[in-house]
């Protein structure tokens, strides 16, 4: 059985490009009225891949009914997304405060549509999996730790999840499709060249795997943050750059609300790298201005090398710089201040480094023109 997929709109050919472009995988649903469409994911909710609201709907308008979905004991496992002809960060904000997987303006572009709620509707998938196995398991909420098999089947629930999530934050921004697989490679090559260098900092070979597959996950917050912002081209405004710098809180956040039996030490990690990537080691970053050592090592280690993948790829906002001049500027401290232990993990490995930006940037190319040629 097809799950499905509910559009709620007023304007018939507005459903009608929507419908056509879910139809081969989803059953679709739709309605003309906010009252309508609450209705049906009332019931249906089970079965719901995605809820897709026009913002100004009759009688109940999308943030509306977002609102009142978000207030059922269900309401985590819905991804609703709503579409305004409002383009401004005010609407954003609204709907993303709301609880909404995903704002979209009008017009919208079918094929980021596309993509953007595939990515969605598994991520979503995926996470009530793992909330529900929580609730059916007798041994929920006991503070003992888990037995080995439901430690490895957790993690894996939970690997799949930073892939998932990894991938939805990659989606929003075309120029930025390999972030994730460049940053897993650079993370890699650091940590272990730490682990080399710099014994007493304990790091074992399963510790700089979990903070490998951290890496995948670091800006996930980001999928809360309006497009309006996340694809600008000019500089951000204070306002712009203050809720930009919210990514790592909310990103938090996402992971908070998963509850579920992982290795303690695995979502430990994940959640320092999250929330704790942009601090820089003079006090000088966010959110919270931590100074030296009171970083946490993973974060220390994400930070140096997302900031090098940053430098020497192409952003929305400007080109990418050399790799030399990349080196450069974080050796002399133009990108921030990193640890002095960082950096020279950093001297050490920059050859390596520069190796898998290399490979990452020709199996890049190489996928697109066999896409192309397809």
């Amino acid at each position: 059985m097809k799950r499905r997929i509910l559009i709620a709109d007023t304007n018939e050919i507005n459903r009608e490009v929507l419908s056509e472009l879910f139809e081969e995988e989803y059953e679709i649903i739709e309605k003309e009225s906010g009252a309508d469409a609450l209705s049906v994911i009332r019931t249906d909710y089970k079965d719901m891949a995605a809820v897709l609201l026009d913002a100004e709907l009759p009688e109940l308008d999308g943030y509306e009914v977002l609102e009142n979905i978000k207030k059922q004991e269900w309401g985590y496992r819905v991804p609703v997304i709503i579409i305004s002809g409002d383009a401004s960060l005010k609407a954003e904000k609204r709907a993303y405060s709301l609880g909404a997987a995903y704002f979209s303006k009008k017009p919208f572009d079918t094929g980021l549509m596309k993509t953007r709620i595939d990515e969605i509707a598994e991520l979503y998938e995926a996470r009530a999996a793992v909330r529900e196995e929580e609730s059916g398991n007798p041994d929920a909420g006991k503070k003992d730790m888990p037995g080995k098999e439901n430690l490895e089947l957790a993690n894996h629930v939970f690997d799949a999840m930073i892939e998932f999530a990894g991938r939805l934050v990659e989606s929003r921004d075309p120029e930025n499709q390999y972030h994730i697989y460049r940053m897993k490679g650079l993370t890699r090559i650091m940590a272990k060249k730490l682990r080399e260098l710099y014994p007493e900092y304990g790091l074992s070979e399963n510790d700089v795997e979990m903070i490998v597959t951290a890496s995948a996950v670091h800006d996930i917050g980001k999928v809360s943050i309006p497009d309006s912002i996340i694809l600008k081209p000019g500089n951000l405004s204070d306002e712009e750059y203050e809720y930009m710098k919210s990514h790592t809180l909310r990103g938090e956040e996402i992971f908070n609300d998963i509850r579920f039996d992982w290795d303690p030490e695995y979502a430990k990690i994940t959640k320092q790298v999250i929330r704790s990537h942009h601090e820089k080691w003079d006090g000088g970053g966010y959110p919270d201005g931590l100074k030296g050592e009171e970083i946490p090592v993973a974060a220390q280690i994400i930070s140096l090398a997302d900031t090098y993948d940053a430098l020497v790829n192409d952003r929305i906002y400007r080109k990418a710089f050399d790799k030399e001049t990349a080196y450069n500027m974080i050796i002399s401290g133009d990108t921030g201040v990193f640890p002095p232990k960082m950096i020279e993990c950093f001297k050490a490995c920059r050859t390596d480094m520069e190796k898998w930006e290399n490979q990452a940037t020709k199996e890049r190319k190489m996928e697109n023109d066999t896409v192309k040629d397809a």
